[in-house]
């Protein structure tokens, strides 16, 4: 403080100055700093007491000791504002990309936008069934089908249990006929092995054997070749389990495959053709068009390959029985290959404002054949209704030498809430209306009823004198290892009224393989039992 009476700067807290001895007065200015300065803090306890000495209260009574000097802390609001701003404004323009992605890819990239309207169409068809009746379970497992008809008084009843990677099945039947049962007959079979069981004719053995590789020289050697040729044995079982062997396997001109078809797309001109407004399903529709024209040379060339494959694919040996009729088919294929296309094609692919593929058309397309001429129109619509149903409309018209005929071709599925429905209706006729041949189908399964009769398919066809009707009724049930369909009848009604029963079943399942097993202990070579070579050579010489 400043003395009021000498001017002397007292450094100290004393009530008289140390110069002149005089009281010591705070002038207005002091006064008001004192004020702002002397804080008496406001403090919680601190956890630790032993750090708080008695000299610390004592300043603190006397109003000596400051508060620390806090500075309010910075706000992060604006910045968070920002961000978040930020933030949002992404989201919203991500979320609009999503929403109007096929818009935009068809601004930018109209070919890519058509194969996406495709493939997009073709999932929106399928979404609603993929748990309908999923048989792609039974896929590379081991399965057992088993089945059972009768009708007259005839029945068959057996399994066929078949395992394609470990390359074995085994059959199993039994028969009756005119009162006659016949129980337990088996045939077992993989590539190295025949067995064949016959418990009511063969009673001796258990089976009877046979060696693919090896059985037609042995039949051969028994001189039966005379009167008939042994089968291919080892072909027929190779084909059976899908062993392709190498006389089998087509060369690479053979070869008639999906890059014949991706060389056709390659080499395709691609247009962006506008829009224009189509009913479809009988609504109106804004739809935009592109199309890809496939040249007159590619498709001809495409045409005489695949005939060319399926020429060269005719088996080679021309001299067994079978020769005649090998040359033929050569020489039919000859005279097809005279078939060419004689201007470009044109496909047009209809595009809805969704981004679905709504209407397919193939105009004009001329097919020359010799001296006559075919003009051909294929039309194809797709819609959905407010049922979620998928409808599927294909229309082709033909028109030669003056004469024309169209086919006409509907269909309606429906999968909701466990019940399927679907409608089939194919018409064919020409232009006089005389000549006109139908095919109707519709079937309706409630998948959720297991209780008794849940499946009814109805069947017409023929033409206008002469149809006939079918009716198959069961309980169909599909499970994670099993689809079966069990109490079944099919009745059969003639044009003249006339009806026909039959009751069958049907069902296969998921097995062990083990499951597929025979024991071969007690069996002799068929070509080494004796009864049957009695018999055998006793009608051929005889």
């Amino acid at each position: 403080m400043v003395c009021g009476k000498c001017g002397w700067n007292d450094m100290t807290e004393s009530k008289y100055c140390s110069q002149c001895g005089a009281p010591m007065i705070l002038s207005a200015a002091e006064k008001e700093f004192s004020q702002r300065e002397k804080v008496i803090p406001i403090f919680k306890p601190i956890s630790n007491p032993e750090f708080v000495t008695p000299e610390y209260y004592e300043s603190l009574k006397k109003g000596f000791v400051q508060s620390p000097v806090t500075y309010p802390a910075k706000s992060h609001k604006k910045l968070w504002i920002v961000l978040g701003s930020l933030a949002a404004v992404l989201i919203l323009i991500a979320g609009m990309s999503f929403i109007f992605r096929m818009q935009i890819m068809k601004t930018i990239a109209p070919e890519k936008y058509l194969q996406m309207s495709l493939g997009r169409t073709l999932a929106s068809s399928n979404k609603d069934n993929l748990n309908f009746l999923n048989l792609s379970k039974f896929i590379d497992q081991p399965v057992s089908h088993t089945f059972y008809g009768e009708a007259d008084g005839s029945s068959i009843d057996g399994s066929f249990k078949y395992d394609k990677k470990n390359q074995k099945a085994l059959l199993d039947l039994s028969v009756t006929e005119s009162g006659e049962t016949y129980d337990n007959m088996q045939l077992y079979i993989t590539p190295d092995l025949l067995a064949v069981a016959l418990p009511d004719f063969v009673k001796d053995v258990d089976y009877l054997t046979v060696d693919p590789a090896t059985f037609a020289d042995e039949w051969n050697a028994q001189g039966f070749d005379e009167f008939m040729s042994a089968p291919d044995l080892q072909k027929m079982i190779n084909s059976l389990f899908g062993i392709m062997e190498d006389n089998d396997i087509p060369s690479e001109t053979q070869t008639y495959s999906t890059d014949s078809w991706l060389k056709l797309y390659e080499n395709a001109a691609f247009t962006q053709e506008g829009s224009v407004e189509e009913s479809i399903g009988g609504v109106k529709k804004q739809l935009d068009v592109m199309s890809y024209t496939i040249s007159q040379k590619d498709v001809n060339e495409l045409i005489q390959e695949f005939l060319r494959g399926m020429k060269d694919s005719m088996p080679g040996d021309k001299s067994t029985e079978y020769g005649d009729y090998q040359n033929q088919i050569e020489t039919m294929f000859d005279e097809i290959s005279a078939l060419e296309v004689t201007d470009d094609i044109v496909i047009r692919f209809y595009i809805d404002q969704d981004g679905y593929a709504r209407k397919i058309v193939v105009e004009d397309l001329d097919l020359s054949f010799e001296d006559s001429t075919l003009n051909m129109g294929i039309d194809i619509e797709v819609w959905k209704d407010d049922a979620a149903t998928d409808n599927v409309t294909v229309v082709i018209t033909a028109e030669s030498d003056g004469s024309t005929a169209e086919v006409r071709m509907d269909w309606a599925t429906s999968y909701s809430k466990g019940v399927y429905e679907g409608e089939f209706n194919l018409e064919a006729d020409d232009e006089s209306g005389s000549d006109t041949y139908s095919l109707s189908a519709d079937a309706s399964w409630d998948r959720e009823d297991t209780s008794g009769e849940n499946l009814e398919i109805n069947l017409s066809y023929g033409d206008s004198s002469d149809t006939q009707d079918m009716t198959i009724t069961g309980t169909l049930t599909d499970t994670a290892n099993e689809t079966s369909l069990s109490d079944a009848t099919l009745e059969i009604t003639d044009a003249y009224g006339e009806t026909t029963n039959f009751e069958f079943a049907y069902g296969i399942k998921i097995i062990s393989s083990t499951e597929i097993s025979i024991d071969t202990s007690d069996s002799t070579p068929l070509l080494e039992y004796e009864p049957l070579m009695k018999s055998l050579k006793g009608d051929y010489y005889s």
